[in-house]
């Protein structure tokens, strides 16, 4: 099979095509894909995983930090507590 190609200025070219070069190229690049959905699926997994943990860290630090605040203003003076 030959097909034509047409370069930037303008002129006709003719490219000898193998089928089974291009049927080849073709399958390594749906395995490609296929690979690349599965990581793009499993880095989701990760990502949705990692944000809860931050959403709950982010409560945490938050109770922490008004607890922290309770026991400060109980004193009259910021900082943590001595004996």
């Amino acid at each position: 099979m030959t097909i034509s190609k047409i370069s930037p200025c303008g002129q006709k070219t003719k490219i000898g095509v193998n089928v089974n070069s291009l049927e080849e190229r073709i399958v390594e690049l749906e395995s490609r894909q296929a690979f690349q959905e599965h990581a793009i699926e499993e880095l989701d997994g990760v990502i949705i995983s990692q944000q809860q943990q931050i959403d709950r860290l982010e409560s945490l630090v938050g109770r922490l930090q008004k607890k922290f605040d309770e026991l400060s203003s109980g004193s009259g003076e910021p900082g943590i507590h001595g004996p």
